[in-house]
């Protein structure tokens, strides 16, 4: 566009306002583009040191720069703005993760709770069978006495000592 803009007539093209009240220096210097504050601020001075199309070509380099900038920052933008979203995304599975993790280790404390009443239990209802087993190793032995002294009485009962007038036995042998 400058280059089809006489020379003299670029100073008045840079003094000329946008719709907000600011010349292009204005706007330049409110973006933050050093490069192109300072190629217009040489265009505001004299002309002649420079030649227009020369100045032309570096500010449409700068604004081609100034282009690939603000497209490579719109990319970061979307790149962070996606990462951001991962991040929430990642941060949210690991909260269920933890959750889960919760919800074992409490599932795993009540297991361990049971498995200590169950060895409890265990241990009292072999107490028991050791009790058992010596209450029956006792009445074991109580039963041999007992039967020794029945086989006593039994060979005591047979010896006949009574008899009837007939001769024959009162009682008859057990057994």
């Amino acid at each position: 566009m400058l280059t089809s803009i006489p020379p003299d007539k670029v100073s008045d093209l840079l003094s000329i306002k946008n719709s907000v009240s600011r010349t292009p220096l204005k706007d330049a210097e409110s973006e933050g583009r050093k490069e192109t504050v300072e190629l217009l601020k040489s265009w505001k001075q004299p002309l002649l040191a420079v030649p227009v199309t020369a100045t032309f070509w570096k500010f449409a380099a700068l604004q081609d720069a100034d282009n690939q900038r603000a497209t490579a920052l719109a990319q970061a933008e979307r790149r962070i703005g996606r990462l951001q979203d991962q991040a929430e995304q990642h941060t949210a599975a690991l909260a269920q993760v933890e959750r889960r993790i919760g919800l074992l280790q409490d599932e795993a404390e009540q297991h361990a709770a049971a498995l200590a009443n169950q060895g409890e239990e265990l241990v009292q209802s072999q107490q028991q069978t050791i009790a058992l087993q010596e209450a029956n190793n006792q009445m074991t032995a109580d039963t041999a006495a007992m039967m020794e002294r029945l086989n006593r009485l039994d060979i005591y009962l047979r010896t006949p000592t009574d008899t009837d007038e007939t001769g024959d036995q009162l009682h008859e042998p057990l057994g």
